[in-house]
């Protein structure tokens, strides 16, 4: 599916929607074949948004400090995940980390894994900054 469809489906399904987008870094660097737009340009021109409803880091964490944020949130409340969020429990888990604590070779190995554990650590990394200032993430 193109974006563009996406977004459109997306506006279908909740048109009084007010949405907050967050993502990977490299949705701002990516450029569209076509007309070398980014994703986030993309989106933002389909659903009609304003800059200020990307909350994106301009550069993403390690697969360790996403897994400390999550577990933190599980651990603490924020997060509880609905039974019925099928993908994103095989994600969490199947996940495995190498001994550099990467994801990056379970998911090369599972190409149809980690498209619901991926926006698990960006909500947990946009949307809970405060909290996690409260921890220190070095002594875990």
């Amino acid at each position: 599916l193109t974006l563009p469809y996406v977004c459109a489906q997306i506006k279908n399904e909740y048109p009084d929607a007010f949405f907050i987008i967050n993502g990977d870094a490299s949705g701002h660097y990516s450029r569209n074949l076509t007309d070398h737009s980014t994703s986030y340009e993309i989106i933002k021109q389909c659903l009609s948004l304003s800059w200020s409803q990307f909350n994106v880091p301009k550069a993403n964490p390690t697969h360790r400090r996403s897994r400390l944020q999550c577990n933190a949130l599980f651990d603490f409340g924020f997060v509880i995940i609905h039974e019925q969020c099928e993908g994103l429990i095989k994600d969490i888990e199947s996940a495995i980390v190498d001994e550099k604590e990467s994801l990056d070779p379970w998911k090369k190995d599972n190409p149809t894994l980690s498209h619901w554990l991926d926006p698990l650590r960006y909500h947990a990394n946009s949307e809970h900054e405060e909290f996690f200032k409260t921890i220190d993430f070095e002594e875990i």
